[in-house]
């Protein structure tokens, strides 16, 4: 618990300047575009953050990943 508390704070201190940088840069015509466009990004990067650190563990702890949905 006290490791995810750690990790969501950190997120939370630096996203919130991050998007405040990003939408400041954008014209106020393109601010739609330019939000969805980091909202894909952040959404990409969280999916294939997980499923890499699946892979990774998957092999380091010599467990297949059929044994951990039931198959």
């Amino acid at each position: 618990m006290v490791l995810l508390a750690i990790l969501g704070s950190g997120l939370a201190i630096f996203q919130s300047p991050n998007n405040v940088r990003v939408m400041g840069s954008v014209p106020k015509n393109q601010l739609g575009i330019a939000s969805g466009t980091n909202a894909l990004f952040r959404y990409i990067g969280m999916v294939s953050g997980a499923t890499l650190s699946m892979i990774i563990f998957s092999y380091s702890s010599k467990i297949s990943i059929n044994t951990l949905n039931g198959g």
